[in-house]
Formats: C-alpha cells, sequence, structure tokens
C-alpha cells in the first residue's frame, strides 16, 4: 500500500509564505550575521529588521517582526525535522536526486512518531545548507592521535633511542619483483 502523502509545499507554504521569501529571509540573515561577525542560532533584532527590509524591496511582501521570527521558528523546527529523518540508520540522504531514500515501511514508522516528517516523503529539505549554516551543529571533530607505522622491506636507518642501526629486511626465498627469480641469482 502506498503511502497517501500531499505534496511538500501544502506542509512549508501557507499564504503568503513562499519559497522566494524564505531564500530572502535566509540568506538576508546569513550575511547579516557573517557581515556582523555574530555566531551562534540566536537573531537579533537588527537582523529580523534587515530581513524585513530585504523582503519588502525584493518581493513587495511586509512582514512584522513577529511575522518573521514565527517563520524562523518554522524553519528551525523544518531543519530539526529533516536531521531526524536522515540520523535514522535505514535511510539514505540522495542529494543528487534530492531525496531521502528509505523503504515505506521505514516511512511509516518514521511518520507515526512525527506527523511533519511527511513533508519530506518526496524531497528533502530544500533549504537544507542555509538552514544548516544558520541552526546546525558548531561542533568540531576532532580525531585522536595516531601513530604511524611505515612497514617496507628495504634497509634503513632507525633510531634505538641512544643512536641509530641499521636494519636489514630478513632474507627470504619469495620473490616480488616482475623479473624471474632465476634471472635475479645469477
Amino acid at each position: 500500500m502506498a503511502l497517501n502523502i500531499p505534496p511538500q509545499g501544502s506542509f512549508f507554504y501557507k499564504l503568503p509564505w513562499t519559497p522566494e521569501i524564505d531564500g530572502v529571509l535566509l540568506s538576508t540573515i546569513l550575511r547579516m550575521k557573517h557581515d556582523l561577525k555574530r555566531k551562534g542560532t540566536m537573531i537579533p533584532s537588527q537582523i529580523l529588521y534587515e530581513a524585513q527590509v530585504a523582503i519588502q524591496k525584493e518581493v513587495g511582501c511586509m512582514f512584522s517582526w513577529d511575522d518573521l521570527y514565527d517563520r524562523l521558528q518554522l524553519l528551525e523546527q523544518r531543519y530539526r525535522t529533516f536531521k531526524e529523518i536522515v540520523d535514522v540508520p535505514s535511510t539514505y540522504h540522495n542529494i543528487h536526486r534530492n531525496k531521502v531514500v528509505v523503504s515505506d515501511e521505514v516511512w511509516r514508522s518514521i511518520i507515526k512518531k512525527n506527523r511533519f516528517t511527511s513533508a519530506y516523503y518526496y524531497r528533502d529539505e530544500p533549504e537544507f545548507l542555509q538552514l544548516e549554516s544558520l541552526f546546525g551543529p558548531k561542533v568540531i571533530k576532532s580525531e585522536p592521535k595516531s601513530n604511524v607505522f611505515v612497514i617496507s622491506d628495504s634497509t634503513c636507518s632507525v633510531s634505538d633511542g641512544g643512536g641509530f642501526k641499521t636494519v636489514k629486511p630478513a632474507e627470504s626465498e619469495e620473490v616480488s619483483s616482475p623479473v624471474g627469480a632465476d634471472l635475479l641469482k645469477s
């Protein structure tokens, strides 16, 4: 049985909101945060007022500060919901097809937990990169230092702590050269 899910736009856009307005809102906020060197997910009022002006100038719609704040809350919910889906072990986010690949059985269990996840049934999050820049974790993954071991069959000098000594490879009948072993012995 196929899932009967409405198009993504019906979840994201109720008049007067459009993808274009979301794009202007997000790009203005990210540009202003960069220009003002603001870190974190907090959005100062000044930035929302700038977004308000940009939306009016570029799209011709006027929104109140509260409208923009509420929209940001929905955009954050979209980001968190999409991350919730792609964090499910049996899902695969195919960025080239703009789709989350998962069986209908898994979709049913995901949707049962959070109805809003069905917005991503047909398509991934269209503003994912901007939303991740705004709401994503700023954690830098650190890798533990590791030892590097070089395995070689050549003669080399190594330190034994008090000086250097020459280490020669063990004698072996095995030959890994493309030249035959008979030619090497003559």
